[in-house]
């Protein structure tokens, strides 16, 4: 019979929630120490004003994302197609954060 093994595993979240706020994000994620963003967008939205806003105030801010991802929604995902997204973001500018 395996032995068990008892983890404690804890996440720190934090949910910011209101009109304009996502235009805050750059300021705010440089604010906790983060220099290399990542967006995963999905693409039926990815050409929407918001989307935008989000990717310029990351700019403004100084954060100039490393990669904007424009996921397949059109279906639930694989892990097969969740391997294929990691690996886009794997090699040698990997982000410090992903949006």
């Amino acid at each position: 019979m395996e032995k068990l093994i008892d983890q404690h595993l804890a996440l720190n979240s934090n949910a910011f929630f209101g009109c304009g706020r996502a235009s805050q994000l750059g300021q705010l994620l440089s604010g906790y120490g983060f220099r290399s963003p990542a967006v995963i967008v999905d693409q039926a939205v990815s050409g929407h004003p918001s989307v935008s806003s989000l990717i310029e105030s990351l700019a403004t801010a100084g954060l100039n994302a490393l990669k904007i991802y424009k996921a397949d929604s059109r279906s639930e995902p694989t892990y097969s197609y969740l391997d294929t997204v990691a690996a886009e973001f794997r090699g040698s500018a990997e982000p410090d954060v992903l949006i």
